[in-house]
């Protein structure tokens, strides 16, 4: 019911016997026309897609290396990241700017910040990359494609919902002041009424932390890579190259009269990364996160870690607990991993940096 409902995929049902149900995807559901494949090995290098957290640059050697203990082991790789903190910090210097009247130029929409970051953080991908991959004697040329752009459905409900943190965190007493200025932006004709902060109270932070609110902005779903960017992903591949591409889950868009106009938004990386990874064909989809997994009761005594999720368990922790999954956390890491494994029959891996060439072993 959670993939009909959330996802687009029609089933039809075949009772075992053994009080389990086999779901076949109906012909003509979302994603029948992608082939599905059995993931055997064949003569090339097998291709892993990994997905980085916007986080994951406050630790950028760890993350590195654990790139690069997957290159060395023979994978070819195409690496996303998200891009949450550092896009806030640019909406933030920017606002301040309008404050004190130090802008030059026309202030930036969100979108147009999204490919900014794809420049700085992939980036700093490739450099750091590049060295650690120097140290190991192992010489690959890196590629960081932008602008990666997405294609959404700006009618999407999840086009129209705030969902998606971003950004440093506020206090109350900093949220009314930003309440206010913005208010008299608006009276002064200084702002766009969509250009609003939306801001909320992140309900996890621990009580007596006053730093709890965040700005949030829409998350829409990805639709499909951007065809001009997809294919020149492919033909780097076909290079020999390792790629980064889909930084901050891409520069979210859609198309009007042939052109592709951007949206005031940001993709979840771990969806978009998904959406590459089976445009890819990619035998692997592997995402980064700060547990060694999805746990029952997480930062309890009582928690219970689950090594191994069919989809079916995946979805019916997504439609029955969702408080366990936890919205923005590891919730769209199962979104990903369901949607991935579906299309295409291959394993997704959710784990710690360095757990993830024992991981593709089945060891982690």
């Amino acid at each position: 019911e959670w993939l009909e409902q959330h996802e687009g995929f029609k089933f039809k049902e075949f009772p075992t016997g053994k009080g389990t149900i086999v779901l076949e995807r109906i012909k003509g559901s979302r994603g029948a026309s992608s082939p599905v494949h059995s993931g055997q090995r064949t003569g090339r290098a097998k291709l892993a897609v990994v997905a980085l957290g916007g986080n994951a640059f406050e630790d950028l050697r760890n993350m590195t290396a654990a790139n690069a203990d997957l290159i060395e082991a023979g994978y070819r790789e195409v690496i996303t990241h998200g891009n949450g903190p550092q896009i806030g910090k640019h909406l933030e210097a920017q606002a301040l700017a309008i404050k004190a009247g130090r802008l030059r130029g026309p202030p930036k929409e969100m979108f147009e910040f999204v490919e900014v970051t794809q420049y700085e953080l992939g980036g700093q991908i490739q450099a750091a990359l590049t060295q650690e991959l120097a140290s190991r004697e192992l010489n690959r040329t890196i590629e960081v494609i932008t602008p990666s752009r997405v294609i959404i459905d700006p009618n999407d409900p999840y086009s129209q919902q705030y969902t998606k943190p971003v950004g440093v965190f506020y206090t109350r007493e900093a949220v009314k002041q930003i309440e206010t200025e913005q208010q008299e932006q608006l009276r002064r004709g200084e702002l766009e009424k969509e250009n609003v902060w939306r801001m909320k109270e992140v309900t996890k932070i621990p009580v007596g932390n006053p730093l709890r609110f965040r700005r949030f902005v829409p998350s829409p779903r990805p639709v499909a890579i951007f065809p001009e960017d997809l294919s020149r992903i492919q033909t780097s591949l076909k290079r020999g190259n390792l790629v980064v591409a889909m930084g901050g889950g891409g520069v979210p868009g859609y198309l009007k009269d042939g052109m592709f106009t951007g949206f005031n938004g940001v993709i979840d990386k771990d969806r978009a990364s998904a959406e590459l990874a089976v445009q890819l064909n990619a035998d692997f989809l592997i995402i980064f996160t700060g547990a060694d997994g999805f746990y029952w009761d997480f930062g309890t005594p009582n928690a219970r870690q689950e090594l191994v999720l069919t989809v079916e368990e995946a979805a019916r922790i997504l439609s029955e607990y969702p408080e366990q999954a936890g919205e923005g956390s590891m919730e769209p890491k199962l979104e990903a991993a369901i949607y991935f494994v579906l299309l295409t029959g291959k394993p997704a891996i959710i784990c710690l940096a360095q757990n993830s060439t024992r991981a593709l072993e089945c060891r982690a």
